[in-house]
């Protein structure tokens, strides 16, 4: 979708965390990378590239956050506003912890306000933050753990708006089985059953190879549940 950068782009490593949103007829896709010569991901920045057709190619538009972050991921609520809810990663020149989720409000589509708010920092890490918007209530959900174990986990809370604050529930929408281990860093879409879909990566039990999985997410007023972890074929209605 996205190619690498020439030699001394910002976009050489790294690509990571891929959300596609649809804006002004083209789709817009946010992403993490970095350039060469940059220690322990501290190069690491959200930025955007933008295609006509889903599938792409994607022209590579830049950095859109500015100082060092991971998994961007747009939202735009009912009256238009839009957000990008990220995770701040190591080195950040702002001064900001590494593993804690901010939202800032996009002033275009390839340019933050630079006004971050902290969203979830009270775990060792949290990470890949995602909006979901049911009526007044607006439900953050995002990993926690550590994602090279079975710590990790997919949680979420719940605010009146979505720049928070959020009150983190206490039921873990994934979190590892017997069979599967360390769930997490999820998104939520609606197929064509007008369920609605988590879908996330997950490791075996051997810790070998991370697949990505869906599941069907319940959505019962402010609490989310999951069956999954699972291992077979899902079936629509």
């Amino acid at each position: 979708a996205v190619s690498r950068g020439d030699e001394g782009s910002w976009n050489r490593r790294n690509f990571w965390a891929p959300e596609v949103i649809l804006l002004g007829g083209k789709y817009h896709l946010y992403y993490t990378a970095m350039p060469d010569g940059t220690p322990e991901n501290t190069g690491n920045r959200v930025g955007l590239a933008v295609s006509t057709i889903p599938e792409g190619p994607y022209e590579d538009v830049g950095v859109v956050i500015p100082h060092a972050s991971i998994d961007g991921s747009p939202f735009i609520d009912k009256d238009g506003t839009f957000y990008i809810y990220y995770t701040i990663e190591h080195g950040n020149h702002d001064g900001l912890k590494a593993g804690q989720i901010y939202v800032d409000k996009m002033t275009s589509p390839s340019k933050v306000a630079g006004k971050p708010i902290q969203l979830v920092s009270h775990h060792g890490w949290q990470e890949g933050p995602c909006m979901l918007h049911r009526d007044k209530r607006y439900i953050l959900t995002y990993s926690t753990g550590a994602w090279t174990n079975d710590t990790y986990n997919v949680r979420y809370g719940v605010g009146k708006s979505p720049a928070g604050p959020f009150e983190e529930q206490e039921n873990k929408i994934l979190s590892s089985t017997d069979l599967v281990k360390g769930p997490g860093h999820h998104n939520i879409f609606e197929g064509p059953d007008s369920k609605t879909w988590l879908i996330y990566h997950a490791w075996d039990t051997g810790f070998k190879a991370r697949s990505p999985r869906i599941d069907p997410l319940e959505i019962c007023e402010d609490k989310l549940s999951c069956k999954g972890p699972t291992l077979g074929k899902q079936i629509t209605s």
